[in-house]
């Protein structure tokens, strides 16, 4: 059964005083820089820093979402998460949001390295090389409790431009209505819930995911032709800088939800990411990182429309990156 748009706005109000309401920003400098690059006039860019979200990235929204959901003999049970990182990274640090915390709680991640886990009982986090029997699983994106908690950055996101046109934004003057809303994407949870937030508060939005060239690219390849690349490449290891976002499959929610809601999909490339994390730094003070820069990537290097007079959202969903990682990628790309 397909999931009801208005949902997240219960997800949002079951979680709006736990999570911080990231601002959407809006930058002259960075303005200029799209309408000159794109050959446009008066068009204008709104950026969602869920990059200064708890734990750094957009994921802590569904995985509070999906916990608040259980009832307290289920999270009594225990959880185990999976994820390249910022997801079980998120579910740890949700532990200590909860009404209650029940004990025993763990979190098992399969990581390579342990997350960081500041503030947090050592008792309650632990790790492990698999799914462990008799806890429930947190799925990072295909499970519709998180992807409900996902679309609540979009709700808001649409809440603070209907705010920005009345106060007239940094632009000045009339703030345009939102054209795309852009959507890093990997299996696809952030991209279902900003489509369902779309359906109950902006329809005239259109959704597009932005993903990694060099990983699995599976809405860019089956929700648009060509079809049938999945089957054949499903697996293929990611050959990309943006390790948020290297889902080997979309999910069967995910999917389901994104073929019908996305108006179109990109591939972006490495080099057009570091630029973006560089012109994010330069224009907005954001420290993103890889993954968090790919929707502004898309939006500079010409990989969707853009028309005169229309505004454009882009999600910069992450800022989990090391200093020197950071600064190594950036100064690499100066130098190029």
């Amino acid at each position: 059964m397909p999931i009801a748009p208005d949902r997240v706005r219960g997800a949002l109000e079951t979680i709006r005083s736990r999570v911080v309401r990231t601002p959407l920003l809006e930058s002259p400098l960075l303005n200029e820089l799209v309408r000159s690059r794109r050959g446009v006039a008066d068009a204008r860019v709104f950026v969602k820093a869920e990059c200064l979200q708890h734990t750094g990235a957009f994921k802590f929204r569904g995985a509070l979402h999906k916990l608040l959901c259980m009832d307290d003999e289920t999270r009594g049970r225990g959880v185990c998460a999976f994820s390249s990182g910022n997801f079980a990274q998120a579910g740890a640090a949700c532990l200590t949001r909860l009404p209650r915390r029940p004990s025993p709680l763990t979190i098992a991640t399969s990581g390579r390295r342990p997350l960081p886990t500041t503030g947090l009982n050592p008792h309650r986090v632990r790790y492990s090389g698999g799914v462990v029997l008799g806890r429930t699983l947190l799925h990072p994106f295909d499970d519709e409790d998180v992807i409900l908690g996902q679309g609540t950055l979009a709700l808001e996101l649409f809440e603070q431009h209907a705010e920005a046109g009345a106060a007239g934004g940094a632009g000045g003057g009339r703030v345009a209505p939102l054209s795309r809303l852009l959507v890093p994407t990997g299996g696809g949870g952030m991209a279902g819930g900003c489509c369902l937030a779309r359906d109950a508060a902006s329809p005239q939005t259109q959704v597009w995911a932005i993903e990694p060239e060099g990983a699995l690219n599976t809405l860019y390849n089956t929700v648009f032709p060509p079809r049938g690349w999945w089957i054949q490449h499903v697996g293929t290891p990611a050959t990309t800088i943006c390790d948020a976002l290297q889902a080997n499959a979309p999910g069967h929610v995910t999917f389901a939800i994104n073929s019908r809601g996305l108006a179109g999909a990109a591939a972006v490339g490495d080099a057009d990411v570091i630029e973006a994390m560089r012109v994010a730094f330069e224009t907005l003070k954001l420290v993103l990182e890889p993954s968090g820069a790919l929707g502004l990537a898309a939006l500079l290097s010409g990989q969707v429309p853009l028309r005169d007079g229309e505004g454009v959202a882009v999600v910069a969903c992450g800022g989990n990156v090391a200093l020197p990682d950071f600064l190594g990628l950036v100064q690499r790309e100066r130098t190029q």
